[in-house]
């Protein structure tokens, strides 16, 4: 997925990768059975897989040399907390409004925020000799 973010331009694969997994994630509560939720989660991973390789990239490119390690030590601190809060804060929206909230608010922000950086954000020009 590294490769085609470089050669098929990494907004462009972030913004697929990322709008196909969600929706497969506004698709799982109206999954009917634990086969097709599993399908559908295994779609969103594979479509993850397209958008992480291309952000990772587009993160090291803005960072300055100097700061890299620091930095992206604490992008990974803030994913793991959100992994880790995450179904937290799913299941307390889960429990308290419907069972489908938290897969609809989910999809909406990463959604958004992607969208956001599509549009707003600058996508790096990587020399050939960094590939």
């Amino acid at each position: 997925a590294g490769n085609l973010a470089d050669k098929g331009g990494r907004k462009k694969i972030m913004l697929i990768g990322v709008l196909a997994a969600q929706f497969m994630t506004i698709l799982i509560p109206s999954a009917g059975t634990i086969i097709l939720i599993v399908i559908l989660m295994g779609l969103r991973s594979a479509f993850m897989g397209l958008y992480q390789p291309a952000a990772l990239s587009i993160q090291e490119d803005i960072m300055p040399r100097h700061v890299r390690g620091k930095l992206t030590g604490f992008t990974e601190l803030f994913w793991n907390m959100g992994a880790i809060t995450g179904p937290l804060v799913g299941f307390a929206l889960y429990d308290f409004f419907n069972t489908s909230f938290p897969f609809y608010l989910s999809a909406l922000i990463f959604t958004a925020s992607i969208l956001t950086f599509t549009l707003f954000g600058k996508d790096p020009k990587v020399e050939e000799s960094e590939i």
